[in-house]
């Protein structure tokens, strides 16, 4: 089992960090943790915008480095990415199961965690969580 940290991963690509020194990720942790929760429920559609800007330059990174480490089976705990990282793996990997745990509540907004796409769900923590895609 390898432990990969999505941001590591897609490290080569954050123009964020590369224009403000903070990972794209950690400004969402930054607010967190200093209590700036005003605006976060706006603050994530423009994330989930950037993601999918940045769609298939995360799709190309991701697929070299499962082509360079291939894996039997990926399990996605982080959410945003589950897109990127199923068709990268897919494609590195062909036939191989894609897992994604839900470790918050629901998926909220929509695309947050679950995405239309071949993989396997965890089980859902609420009837919420637990609704057809669409």
């Amino acid at each position: 089992m390898r432990l990969h940290g999505a941001q590591e991963l897609l490290d080569p690509i954050d123009f964020i960090r590369k224009t403000t020194g903070v990972p794209f990720q950690e400004v969402y942790n930054i607010m967190l943790r200093r209590g700036w929760t005003v605006g976060t429920a706006q603050m994530i559609p423009l994330m989930h915008l950037l993601i999918r800007m940045l769609h298939r330059e995360q799709v190309q990174v991701l697929e070299r480095h499962w082509q360079r480490h291939p894996a039997d089976l990926v399990v996605s705990v982080i959410p945003h990415y589950n897109r990127s990282m199923r068709q990268a793996f897919a494609r590195a990997c062909p036939g191989r199961p894609f897992v994604t745990i839900l470790t918050d509540i629901a998926d909220y907004p929509p695309h947050f965690w679950i995405e239309p796409q071949d993989q396997y769900l965890s089980v859902a923590p609420n009837a919420r969580a637990n609704r057809p895609w669409g």
